[in-house]
């Protein structure tokens, strides 16, 4: 069995939640990947603390300590930037399956071809995005992440999740690109979750940034945190299709 278990931060690194199995209950992974199928946030970050953990959404540096994950499980605004036309490309698909979930918040696609993708009208920039969108949806190649996630600060935009790879796991020149987003991090205190994701889910607000053409997330009473990035792909097909 898998558990989840808390990572304290090592010297300098950030601190994170982690799996561990029984052959290696001392060595947790960073977990790359969240899926919320059945709790609430309050129920499953209340599962968290009571064993024990901190609780990761409120961050010390905020003076009011306002919790400040919550627009990545219940977001009512949300931009796609890097959205597509072109059904089978990750722009197209992810817009697809927010649609196919009945999101009832406002979307927002965002392509500097602009026009229309799945009925929806579409911003040519993030700076011509309507004010109050709360989480972003970046589709976007590695070297083109820093910039988006730039322009997602400047225009309010506090929550961001990354789905390119290509940073630190593959070169030094992703690594570069990796560091580049920490520092905008740091200079900003802007929210990722990413980069090099599958996506995530939260059924209760019919919402997920899944980019694996899936349709429909039925809710259920499970809530998953995975290393792997397939839960949200193969393996969550597998399970929708049982």
């Amino acid at each position: 069995m898998t558990h989840l278990r808390w990572v304290p931060p090592r010297s300098r690194g950030a601190a994170t939640y982690g799996l561990s199995t029984p052959r290696a209950p001392d060595r947790a992974a960073p977990c790359t990947w969240a899926f919320l199928s059945g709790l609430r946030e309050d129920e499953f970050f209340g599962n968290l603390l009571a064993a024990g953990a901190p609780d990761p959404r409120r961050d010390p540096d905020m003076s009011d300590n306002r919790p400040t994950l919550t627009p990545f499980f219940e977001p009512k605004s949300v931009a796609i930037i890097g959205a597509s036309g072109v059904a089978g490309k990750a722009g197209h698909e992810l817009l697809r399956n927010v649609l196919a979930n009945g999101f009832p918040g406002r979307l927002h696609p965002v392509n500097p071809k602009g026009g229309e993708i799945l009925g929806l009208p579409v911003s040519t920039s993030v700076a011509g995005l309507p004010d109050g969108v709360d989480l972003a949806l970046v589709v976007l190649p590695a070297e083109a992440t820093p910039g988006a996630v730039r322009e997602c600060a400047a225009k309010g935009i506090r929550h961001v999740v990354l789905m390119a790879g290509g940073f630190a796991e593959v070169d030094e020149a992703g690594a570069q690109i990796q560091q580049e987003l920490a520092d905008i991090v740091r200079e900003t205190r802007i929210r990722l979750m990413g980069p090099n994701i599958s996506g995530h889910t939260s059924t209760p607000a019919a919402f997920t940034s899944a980019f694996f053409p899936l349709g429909k997330i039925r809710r259920g009473p499970v809530s998953v945190i995975a290393q792997t990035g397939n839960f949200a792909t193969h393996t969550m097909k597998y399970i929708l299709s049982g």
